[in-house]
């Protein structure tokens, strides 16, 4: 027997065992028969499969790759490496993948079906529905194909037709529970949260075993406020796969949530590892490093800088800008933000618009928001134009805002959900700014600035670990705006012996630390009670109670608020006598509306700009007497202020008033400050052209 012959019957039993389900076997032997013959296509393009689903995706690209040397005409590995490629999240990659795999061979119905997903993937929405269409026509029974029809004609804002065409979808196999999932999703996504638990659940009725209805029932519990159930369905889902990226992503934001960081951030590793190329997994796991008391800023910063590194080395280098420079013109501001909605950020963002002169600066908006609402519409008024780059990829948005002849581009999401950071790493106007939305830095070389104050980002103290040039307004970074339905803030005085310490900032922020100090204060103060705002489900309820009973603090000591309305939060704050700043993530706006309800803060500095908000707002408003340094002087501080009733009333009584007079208020000024920030920043850079 001939070499050759002896090299190809091991193949075929490589490819026996690939195709019973051994692919460490057929690794094996496919990569003897390459070192026998490195020529051999089949070996090369199987190997990638086997890699691909392992993935390991450059080393199975470079497989495909090494078929398409030996074989320009090999269709089935064009069509693999399309895969692959858009399993990696490069769906221009993709897209050519495709097209090769056709022009070979018009036949491959997978390829035609990849080619449609991937002009998805890029926003080429009509195109995409086009493809789905011409491929539906040939082939009017697979639902799968109306589900992706549909997602490219909702996208397109052609609500009603994608509606039917999912109705047909459904109807198709009305008992699947792949499609009856899929028209879940739907639901899901166009708000109908109700139907769409109900899809799900009839999902797992027909399958108990599958793990993406699972992970979609986690999500939708947790939007409808169901989150013990939640936490249930997601450990069920990555159980069941424990590969499934999506599941351990949605895993680390339900243990952030409950206050659980070191779990969260596992969570997160793990989906990163199952899909490094995935940018919001990534961004993820940045958040919630500033829950952990266990990370410094050096080393948040230092995945800051990974992140960048793992998602844009390869970014075309940035071209030179040809907007008008003249210095004193009117500027065109652009704003980029998935938030144009009804969102926290938007305490900031609102009153900023009122609060700059539009005489001075031309405002864009360019909207990634997933669900417009009311608030939505609201902002397409309050800018001069609105723009909805959601389905757009990053490059052609970036084009769009060059074009646009952008001066100044502000971002206000950073590493939080549906953030478009890539648009700023293609760098896309002039002078690019960082703020409100993120309490960090983006990590991306050359970014441009980032607006914060002296108070939370020191000279000296935290610039190593920033990517941007900071910018220090004088007073505080941002401005709070006060609540107009607040109730009054009421007249009462702490009771001896029974004082109240609380927070009612979210459950992510009171970790281990945070819960093992306020344990000591407890103890160091008799009677007193600790009042905390319940974070998802009954496992953080159990998390603190734990945590008082292993100080040896009873843990009824401890009371639960659930989930309020506004003028409820108002009122529950008012009854708090001394409010508790955790740490490393202190309060912001939680933390001013507890001032503006006559509730003083106690805060302990940190030394990076999330942990010193407490030191930034405090400053501010006059009460540096209420900053510690060390957790030993937090307890001091504490018991002392627990035991002058008196001095508390008083306080209780002209807070709102102080509040309402400082700096913190006055958009006004804040306006001009951050006006006259950016017109230098602008300034020098015509200067420098």
């Amino acid at each position: 027997m001939s070499d050759q012959e002896m090299n190809d019957e091991k193949f075929e039993l490589g490819l026996s065992f690939h195709q019973q389900g051994n692919p460490d076997q057929a690794e094996m032997i496919y990569r003897e028969v390459l070192n026998g013959n490195p020529n051999h296509k089949h070996a090369w393009s199987n190997l990638g499969a086997i890699l691909s689903k392992k993935n390991k995706l450059e080393e199975a690209i470079n497989c495909y790759r090494k078929a398409l040397e030996i074989d320009q005409q090999f269709g089935e590995c064009w069509f693999n490496l399309g895969n692959a490629l858009r399993k990696g999240m490069n769906p221009v990659g993709a897209e050519a993948a495709f097209l090769q795999a056709l022009k070979c061979n018009n036949s491959l119905f997978g390829a035609a079906v990849g080619l449609g997903q991937s002009l998805s993937e890029q926003g080429k929405f009509p195109q995409a529905a086009e493809v789905f269409k011409q491929i539906i026509a040939q082939k009017k029974d697979d639902p799968d194909l109306y589900s992706h029809l549909g997602n490219a004609l909702r996208m397109q804002g052609l609500r009603d037709e994608a509606m039917q065409v999912y109705q047909m979808m459904l109807n198709l196999r009305p008992n699947d529970p792949k499609i009856i999932h899929q028209y879940g999703l739907v639901m899901m996504d166009v708000g109908r949260l109700e139907e769409a638990f109900n899809q799900f659940k009839y999902a797992l009725s027909l399958k108990q075993d599958y793990p993406e209805a699972h992970n979609s029932m986690s999500i939708v519990l947790q939007m409808l406020k169901q989150d013990d159930n939640a936490l249930a369905h997601n450990l069920e889902a990555v159980r069941l796969n424990p590969n499934f990226t999506e599941a351990w992503n949605n895993l680390g934001n339900l243990y952030g949530l409950g206050g659980k960081p070191k779990e969260a951030i596992d969570a997160f590793r793990k989906s990163i590892a199952l899909q490094p190329r995935a940018i919001p997994f990534h961004s993820n796991l940045l958040l919630n490093l500033h829950y952990s008391p266990d990370m410094t800023g050096a080393e948040i910063y230092k995945e800051h800088a990974g992140w960048a590194e793992a998602h844009l080395k390869n970014f075309p280098p940035a071209q030179p800008f040809d907007n008008n420079k003249e210095g004193g013109r009117k500027l065109r501001l652009g704003i980029v933000s998935p938030d144009f909605r009804k969102h926290t950020v938007n305490a900031f963002m609102e009153p900023f618009l009122d609060s700059i002169d539009r005489n001075k600066f031309e405002v864009f908006a360019y909207s990634s928001v997933i669900r417009p609402d009311e608030k939505t519409e609201q902002f397409k008024l309050k800018v001069d134009h609105f723009k909805d780059v959601r389905p757009i990829p990053d490059m052609i948005a970036s084009s769009m805002i060059r074009k646009d002849q952008i001066d100044v581009l502000l971002d206000l999401a950073g590493h939080t959900a549906g953030s478009r950071l890539p648009i700023f790493a293609l760098k896309s106007a002039p002078i690019q700014m960082t703020q409100f939305g993120y309490p960090n830095t983006t990590g991306i070389p050359g970014f441009g600035y980032r607006v914060t104050d002296a108070f939370a980002d020191p000279k000296g103290l935290t610039e190593a670990n920033h990517s941007e040039e900071l910018v220090r307004l004088p007073g505080l970074a941002w401005c709070y705006q006060p609540p107009a339905d607040a109730p009054e803030v009421p007249k009462r005085s702490p009771k001896a012996g029974a004082i109240i310490f609380g927070s009612l900032n979210n459950m992510a922020k009171h970790n281990g630390k945070v819960l093992s100090l306020w344990a000591k204060l407890l103890s160091a103060v008799p009677g007193s009670k600790l009042r905390l705002l319940s974070g998802p489900g009954q496992e953080s309820i159990k998390m603190v109670r734990h945590a008082l009973q292993t100080a040896g603090v009873n843990p009824d000591r401890v009371e639960f608020l659930p989930r309020m309305e506004k003028k409820e939060y108002f009122a529950a704050l008012g009854e708090i006598d001394i409010a508790l700043d955790p740490f490393p993530y202190n309060g912001g706006i939680t933390s001013c509306d507890t001032l503006w309800m006559g509730t003083p803060l106690l805060t302990l500095a940190g030394t990076t700009y999330v942990s010193r908000q407490g030191v930034a707002i405090l400053s501010n408003v006059g009460m540096e007497e209420w900053i510690a340094k060390t957790p030993e002087e937090f307890i001091e501080k504490a018991k002392k202020s627990a035991s002058e009733a008196a001095r508390l009333s008083l306080l209780r009584g002209k807070l709102r008033d102080v509040v309402k007079k400082s700096s913190i208020c006055d958009w006004k000024a804040y306006g001009s400050k951050w006006e006259e920030a950016v017109r230098k920043l602008w300034k020098s850079w015509c200067a420098s052209k």
